[in-house]
């Protein structure tokens, strides 16, 4: 298969460029375009539903945003504005974790290079299992399961 750089007309007099190859070429990488956008849009609708999934478990199970940050500053926001401090702890403490995890995904996928990608999602599957798990065992209390979802949404907020 020829390269583009052989489907440009030559300034050569009596030199001719095979537009066939060259409509192959330009087939062939119209093609890889298409399917790359349309990884990109599974990938993004899988990790947007995994975020509303956990978004409805956290407002449902601990009534604070566990991965979509505008609710909890609003709430946080609003708690504080009321001189209510104890009841911004949640959203607070959400807010923080989640900026963590934005930071510590958005290393772990600089220092990865190439397989940032997988090593992030390896990270926050791994940590969404472990949380799943010491909640079963009943081994997090209070703001630890706030705290450790929160970061793992924010690790995968970072996913290239």
């Amino acid at each position: 298969m020829q390269s583009p750089k052989l489907c440009r007309p030559s300034s050569r007099i009596g030199h001719r460029t095979d537009n066939r190859a060259c409509s192959d070429v330009a087939g062939a990488t119209s093609r890889l375009l298409r399917r790359a956008a349309q990884t990109q849009e599974r990938l993004a609708a899988g990790l947007a539903l995994i975020a509303g999934f956990v978004d409805a478990y956290g407002i449902i199970t601990y009534g604070t945003y566990l991965s979509f940050m505008s609710g909890n500053t609003i709430q946080a926001g609003y708690q504080t504005g009321q001189a209510n401090f104890a009841a911004a702890v949640p959203s607070a403490l959400a807010i923080a974790f989640f900026v963590g995890g934005a930071f510590a995904g958005a290393l772990l996928a600089d220092c990865a290079g190439r397989r940032g990608r997988w090593l992030v999602f390896g990270v926050v599957a791994v940590s969404l299992t472990f949380t799943i798990g010491f909640t079963q065992l009943g081994l997090l209390y209070g703001g630890a399961h706030i705290a450790a979802i929160s970061f793992a949404m924010g690790v995968m907020n970072t996913i290239p």
